[in-house]
């Protein structure tokens, strides 16, 4: 009788281990890297962010603010810029200057063509369109650079290699 239940013991404990092991196996295979888990943030906190600024947050969103004291605008801009500095920090976030000469009169164009870039592909970006300098700076992942170079393309000089 005692062989008997020491190898019902036995086998449960086996088995307990070995699902113990998988499970442990799958989540390290699976997990998501920090700064892609940043950059999930990112987006939902700037979704966040545009509704407040838009006049449009929801309960949570308010309730959120008013246990930080804050609006919630003011509120979720200050954790996009967290979130947004800390990927810069690590490299996932970069920062690129597109020369764009007479940006002044493209600038709509210019505009026009990030937004639907970015609606397209669904692509993070921030961009200031620098009319002193006819320069486009945008912030977006190392990944999406050939992107958005693709996509101001047709505004910048382009050069004759002979």
């Amino acid at each position: 009788m005692n062989t008997k239940l020491a190898k019902k013991l036995v086998i449960t404990l086996v088995v307990t281990i070995a699902t113990g092991a998988s499970f442990a196996l799958y989540q390290s295979l699976t997990q998501r890297s920090e700064d892609a888990r940043r950059y999930g943030e990112l987006l939902r906190l700037g979704k966040s962010f545009k509704r407040a600024w838009t006049g449009q947050p929801r309960l949570p969103d308010r309730v959120a603010a008013l246990v930080h004291f804050s609006s919630p605008s003011n509120y979720y801009r200050a954790r996009v810029e967290t979130q947004k500095r800390a990927l810069v920090a690590s490299g996932y976030l970069v920062e690129i200057t597109v020369p764009v000469p007479d940006l002044r009169p493209k600038l709509p164009k210019v505009w026009a063509s990030i937004t639907n870039t970015s609606q397209q592909t669904g692509a993070y970006y921030e961009a200031i369109l620098d009319r002193s300098t006819d320069e486009v700076r945008l912030i977006c992942r190392k990944k999406d650079v050939s992107l958005w170079q693709h996509a101001l393309s047709s505004y910048t000089v382009r050069r004759v290699v002979d």
